[in-house]
């Protein structure tokens, strides 16, 4: 009873003390503002004074507000301040449970729930592209009661990105460039407004870039090396199905896709196979390739009956020597029956001749991985085919070649080269355009390289093989200005000697106004660079050059300037200075001439104002370009001029002056290899290696040159003005002179150039003259003088022999290296007979009858063979040689001096050269 009267005490004092109050609730349940609430509580003495001396009810109130309510000060605060007045005893249960569960349970009122935490959430993507942007969104989290304060991401897994915020509701990144499929992985955590946190994670998948057919387009023209236009050739890229053919005038166009690297192959029956490679423009883009290819040099068929060794030769000695059974075809089926061999080498110390070089100009070593730059001596290609399809030689089968060098010095180090010196041989890979090295070969000399060297060497199977060196290189990157979009390709020359090199294309097709790769060159030497450019309005141009020399192992950047927009501007290669070209070749030989505009032009018409060229040449015209191509075929000089108009009218004019002789002593013209068209000195003697033979005591030289007793070096181009250095060792006791009005480079004289010159020690020696003149052409004559202890006898040239009008009679006096000897001139010339004694001292390859053989170059089949000819006479006391009128013939003379030293020599090819014993 006292508990049940306690609790209606407690009951009716709080009652009570409400009853004075507003009502909390309205007749309608609602609830009262704050003001009234407030005011309700300031006013509480006085509405509740009747109950203020009700003691049992005032306790009653204490024990409940220590038993229910909050701890907190917040807590009883705010029950006195939400206390309403006026209630039954129905609505305050209702007020009473409504304070319980919104105020004092989310204020850790003791017995009531705590706060709630906060709910993460992540929008985003479920894949995304490389390089795509995506948004993390987390917005969307929230707090059931209260609010988030904070945000907190961090990426967990996956490719490192960047985060635009790690604080903030929504976050960015840019998606990383994958190759493949890649998941990203990210968290959230949020923090409410009571400490609370929460965390989720997701998953973003990146996808590589789609492969977009963009396509750019590569086009060209085949020509022949002399300039000539190539119709009908065969052109297949490499590891694709895209096939086409050369037009009338040698041109072709591929569509590619765009920025890709490619090799492409040539062919045509007759020429040498052509391998190009290349990267394809970027997207849209047009770039203009020029392709030569080599006449077939040397056709042969191989015979079923022909059995054993064979062997097989080409113009400069190139060679190969093989047994015909050792050949399979592609299925490896022995060969039975006839079959075919082409042999075809390249000059490559002629520029024009060097474009046909086939792929890069670089090779993987044996043993390496990786290509480097190399620098050709000299390549051949041999081609075996029947009925049009290759064969070559079976498994485990040898062949032996030999390669004329077209250099006789090493450019990798610049020292002369040597017989029996190793030199690195390469074979080309025509799938990839790259060479590979297989072995080395040994220097030989060979009669009929222009050096009068080659390489020998044996192989395993036949392609085109080269005589290669590995080069030091530095590095550069390439920049092309220009504000108008287009395609720009990048060519690069250097002047390593007669060997040859020229930049690869891979990476050198570039957007105009772009950079290229990084680029391998040869270091310690000048390379210039030049850029041909194509518009994607048709336009085309070609930069100015521009030169560096650079260290091994050094980057550096080059800049080519933007071609000007006019008015019309030509050049000219081979060029002079104010567009004067001076050309000087021999006759059959070809030196083709190309005129371009420097500004960029849409059209350009070209024809010949003033002046004729040459017999047997014309001018070609291809993408605002003209060439002089052809081969000339009569003796003499001529000037003609070539104007260009452009589609406004604007004109320029280049002058041509253009001479052919039939000798090569006369000229020998070789193009600055750096691509200015600036000739090169020009050469003092054919080839530019001298050997000399003197001895102690005697002014006298036994030379190559037949110029008595003094050498001399002295440009066949026009030149006005020439610097000479020389390196290396003179024999002791002789002297140079440079003669100021030839220029003339004299070695040992005793004529009105100074004083006698005597070499005064035995022994080797080499020595090197240095040209150069003002327009940056080069060339080098190197001297091998050997001196003996004692009078030698008299020897022959290696020079062309003086024939006389006809070709029928040769003085024999001529062709000696010296006729004034201290032993005197030849006093008896005769012929040894077969069955003489002295016959065996002509050291002579030939059968031991005859010793003479006649043939006909009209009739090859008709051959006369005799020991001594009726038609054939040597007058034996004036050394003239009578003969029939047959291009080629051999035999074996004597001579004997008045001193009575004899020497005996093998004489070949009455229209061309002699070789001594």
């Amino acid at each position: 009873m006292r508990t049940l009267f306690i609790i209606l005490a407690l009951g009716l004092g709080i009652f009570s003390m409400q009853v004075a109050q507003a009502d909390f609730f309205s007749s309608s349940g609602a609830q009262s503002q704050p003001s009234q609430v407030h005011n309700h509580h300031h006013n509480h003495d006085n509405r509740h004074s009747h109950h203020s001396h009700n003691k049992k009810s005032h306790k009653g109130l204490q024990w409940w507000k220590k038993k229910t309510a909050c701890h907190s000060h917040k807590a009883n605060q705010a029950y006195l301040h939400e206390r309403p007045s006026g209630l039954s005893w129905k609505e305050f249960k209702r007020w009473w449970r409504h304070f319980k569960k919104h105020w004092l349970g989310h204020h850790h009122c003791k017995g009531y729930p705590k706060n709630q935490a906060p709910t993460a959430s992540i929008t985003a993507p479920g894949s995304v592209i490389a390089l795509q942007n995506v948004d993390l969104d987390g917005s969307a989290s929230a707090d059931p009661d209260g609010s988030i304060v904070s945000y907190a991401w961090v990426q967990t897994a996956g490719t490192a990105v960047v985060l635009s915020s790690d604080d903030s509701a929504i976050v960015s990144f840019v998606a990383p460039d994958v190759l493949s499929d890649e998941i990203l992985y990210f968290e959230l955590t949020v923090t409410d407004d009571k400490g609370l946190s929460a965390s989720v994670q997701v998953e973003v998948l990146v996808q590589p870039t789609p492969i977009i057919n963009q396509s750019s387009i590569i086009s060209g023209q085949v020509t022949e090396i002399n300039g000539s236009p190539v119709d009908g050739v065969s052109i297949t890229v490499i590891d694709t199905d895209i096939t086409t053919e050369s037009m009338n005038d040698g041109s072709f166009d591929i569509e590619l896709d765009a920025a890709t690297d490619y090799v492409v192959q040539f062919s045509l029956a007759g020429y040498a196979s052509q391998v190009l490679v290349l990267t394809s423009p970027p997207s849209d883009g047009v770039a203009d390739f020029a392709v030569v290819m080599a006449p077939v040099d040397t056709a042969y068929v191989i015979a079923d009956s022909d059995n054993g060794e064979i062997t097989r030769s080409a113009s400069d000695g190139a060679a190969v020597t093989f047994d015909r059974a050792n050949f399979v075809d592609a299925d490896g089926a022995p060969v039975n029956g006839d079959f075919q061999l082409e042999i075809t080498p390249v000059n490559v110390a002629q520029p024009s001749a060097s474009l046909a070089f086939p792929g890069l100009f670089a090779g993987i070593p044996e043993n390496q991985l990786d290509a480097v730059p190399i620098a050709s001596l000299g390549t051949v290609s041999f081609a075996f085919t029947q009925n049009g399809e290759p064969i070559n030689l079976a498994a485990g089968s040898q062949a032996s070649i030999t390669l004329p060098l077209y250099t006789e010095t090493n450019p990798a180090n610049g020292e002369v080269l040597a017989i029996g010196q190793m030199i690195e041989l390469w074979s080309l890979n025509e799938v990839t355009g790259i060479w590979q090295q297989e072995g080395v070969g040994e220097v030989i000399s060979l009669p009929e390289s222009p050096t009068g060297l080659a390489l020998a060497a044996s192989v395993s199977h036949f392609s085109w093989w080269n005589c290669d060196v590995a080069i030091d290189t530095a590095q550069v990157e390439v920049t092309v200005l220009g504000s108008n979009s287009g395609t720009a390709v990048i060519t690069g020359n250097t002047d390593l000697g007669d060997s040859n090199w020229r930049s690869d294309t891979v990476s050198t097709s570039i957007p105009i106004g772009g950079t290229t790769n990084p680029l391998f060159i040869p270091a310690n030497r000048e390379v210039c660079f030049t850029a041909s450019l194509t518009y994607d309005d048709g336009a085309t141009a070609q930069t100015e050059q521009s030169c560096i020399n650079v260290e091994a192992g050094i980057l550096v950047p080059v800049t080519l300037s933007a071609a000007n927009p006019g008015p019309l501007d030509l050049r000219v290669n081979p060029m002079g200075s104010d567009d004067v070209s001076n050309v000087q070749t021999v006759l059959g030989f070809s030196i083709p001439l190309s005129v371009f505009p420097v500004t960029a032009e849409t059209a350009v018409d070209y024809s010949i104002v003033a002046g004729a060229m040459p017999a047997g040449l014309r001018l070609e015209v291809f993408n605002n370009r003209a060439s002089i191509a052809g081969v000339a075929t009569e003796l003499g000089s001529s000037s003609f001029v070539i104007q260009g108009v452009d589609v406004d009218g604007s004109t320029d004019s280049i002058e041509v002056n253009y001479s052919v002789v039939d000798d090569p002593l006369d000229v020998q013209v070789n193009f600055a290899a750096s691509g200015d068209g600036i000739f090169p000195i020009g050469r003092a003697a054919y080839p530019d290696i001298v050997d000399v033979t003197a001895y102690v005591g005697y002014v006298g030289f036994y030379t190559t040159l037949g110029a008595g007793n003094l050498l001399a070096v002295t440009p066949v181009s026009r030149e006005q003005n020439v610097s000479f250095t020389l390196d290396g060792e003179l024999p002791p006791g002789i002297e140079t002179f440079i003669y100021s009005g030839g220029p003339l480079f004299v070695i040992g004289n005793s004529g009105p150039f100074g004083n006698d010159n005597m070499p005064t020690q035995a022994g080797d020696y080499t020595a090197r003259v240095k040209a150069a003149d003002n327009e940056g052409g080069k060339d080098i004559v190197t001297f091998n003088f050997t001196v003996l202890d004692q009078v030698p006898p008299p020897r022959l040239s290696n020079r062309r022999p003086f024939i006389s009008e006809g070709g029928t009679q040769l003085d024999l006096n001529q062709v000696m290296r010296n006729a004034f000897s201290a032993g005197g001139p030849v006093a008896t010339w005769e012929v040894l007979l077969p069955g003489d004694a002295e016959a065996g001292q002509c050291e002579m390859d030939l059968a031991s009858e005859p010793y003479f053989e006649f043939i006909d170059t009209a009739n090859p089949s008709i051959s006369m063979a005799q020991p001594i000819p009726s038609s054939f006479n040597l007058n034996s006391s004036s050394g003239i040689l009578t003969f029939p009128e047959f291009a080629q013939w051999q035999g074996c003379i004597k001579a004997t001096n008045e001193s009575g030293a004899d020497v005996k020599f093998l004489i070949i090819d009455s229209n061309g050269f002699i070789s001594a014993e």
